[in-house]
């Protein structure tokens, strides 16, 4: 990987301390994804600040359970909670990937830790989101009571939320656990209590959720009732963007439901609405998100044009999953004819 390590001294070089952190995060993600696992975890290391090494040693390690390494992932969830803990950085930063590394220990197998993590954090909020992260993995794995029983924990948490813009966040949050759980009709209620305060962006995230848990419980029927109320919802989400990337969403629901038709016709809505953003990065990012769930000619397609109009890093990550000799190609071309900021 002698071409990752002069994309690296590029991304490194870069002056802005925030650009060059995003950079080098997605040049880890990239590299995780052609399968460098170990190169991955010394880039997540070279970045500036503890929270940032810590947040992407836990996509890392997240990224690595899913690929098989469990032993390793969780070497990496646990070096990135070490990371944490020792940081005096901003609070609600910290307590942010605290939630992610306590996630992803769930999701490896390691429920003590990440119930000790869950149960450190103070802020209600936080803690809700840790709770739903234990139980949507205890639920992938096939223990539902424990599932069931972190949700109702997290469903008490999130009551306590005073936020009025968080606590609708929290509640999908435990509805979606619930649904994936398999009880649905706790979470459609939830939903129910919830929509009239959340945005539109959380009630379809939350109906997608909840097609899922149908797709998963064999009620197709189901599945395809939820993805046509959610098709609905997402129509009032007013930014480009984030219509866009729910869109995405729903086509990975609907491809897993076996709605192949409806997931054609939802990416195409999807490539419509992320063309209709008039912001080259966003529009860059919209249009990678999609690249994710289509065949690979047209996430080619996608990704060229991404590359084109956004940041160089915006589509790595889909590069390197559907073509890591292209990445190289892309990689030692930049690097060749960039030049260094006088």
């Amino acid at each position: 990987m002698a071409l990752a390590s002069r994309a690296e001294q590029l991304a490194g070089s870069i002056i802005d301390a925030d650009k060059r952190s995003r950079a080098l995060h997605g040049l880890a993600t990239a590299v995780t994804a052609a399968g460098d696992h170990e190169r991955a975890a010394e880039i997540a290391r070279s970045l500036a600040d503890q929270e940032a090494q810590a947040q992407a040693l836990t996509d890392l390690a997240t990224a690595i359970a899913a690929a098989g390494d469990l032993d390793r992932a969780k070497a990496l969830a646990i070096e990135a909670e070490q990371k944490i803990r020792s940081t005096t950085g901003e609070e609600d930063r910290k307590v942010h990937v605290s939630t992610e590394v306590a996630t992803a220990l769930a999701v490896i197998g390691d429920h003590d830790r990440a119930e000790e993590i869950a149960r450190s954090l103070a802020d209600s909020y936080w803690r809700s989101l840790a709770l739903t992260g234990l139980a949507t993995a205890a639920a992938a794995a096939g223990r539902h009571a424990e599932a069931q029983a972190s949700a109702i924990r997290s469903g008490k948490m999130a009551r306590s939320i005073v936020d009025p813009y968080r606590q609708p966040h929290a509640l999908i949050g435990v509805a979606t656990a619930f649904a994936a759980a398999g009880d649905h009709k706790r979470a459609e209620a939830l939903i129910a209590q919830v929509r009239i305060v959340a945005s539109p962006d959380e009630h379809a995230r939350a109906l997608i959720g909840l097609v899922g848990a149908a797709t998963a419980a064999g009620d197709h029927p189901k599945a395809k009732a939820l993805a046509a109320r959610a098709e609905q919802v997402i129509q009032d989400i007013a930014e480009p963007y984030w219509r866009a990337k729910a869109l995405v969403e729903l086509v990975a629901a609907v491809t897993a439901a076996g709605d192949h038709e409806r997931a054609t016709a939802l990416a195409a809505r999807a490539e419509q609405t992320a063309r209709s953003d008039s912001d080259p990065w966003s529009q860059a990012a919209a249009l990678a998100n999609l690249a994710d769930v289509v065949e690979p000619d047209r996430a080619r397609r996608l990704i060229a044009e991404a590359l084109a109009v956004g940041r160089w890093t915006t589509p790595l990550e889909q590069i390197a999953r559907i073509d890591p000799a292209t990445i190289r190609t892309f990689l030692d071309q930049f690097v060749t004819s960039w030049v260094p900021p006088s």
